[in-house]
């Protein structure tokens, strides 16, 4: 499985974040699974219908990746 850090959704967009958007898109409409992990926070000013998320409320980088370890082992 492939986790994206959600942190564009937050910021205005930017080319940065309309990248983002994009290589996003391009997965979905080839099939490539993947979940997207947000802040509570998080300000959809995409259309990200069909985009499987996930709100997690700590957030920063070693909270992001305790929580993808932990995601996985009760997945398996």
């Amino acid at each position: 499985m492939i986790y994206i850090n959600g942190r564009f959704l937050i910021n205005n967009p930017t080319g940065i974040e309309n990248f983002a958007y994009g290589m996003c898109k391009a997965m979905l409409e080839k099939g490539i699974k993947f979940i997207i992990l947000t802040p509570k926070s998080a300000i959809r000013s995409y259309d990200v219908i069909g985009f499987d998320m996930i709100k997690i409320g700590y957030w920063s980088a070693l909270g992001t990746d305790r929580f993808i370890f932990l995601y996985d082992w009760k997945i398996s």
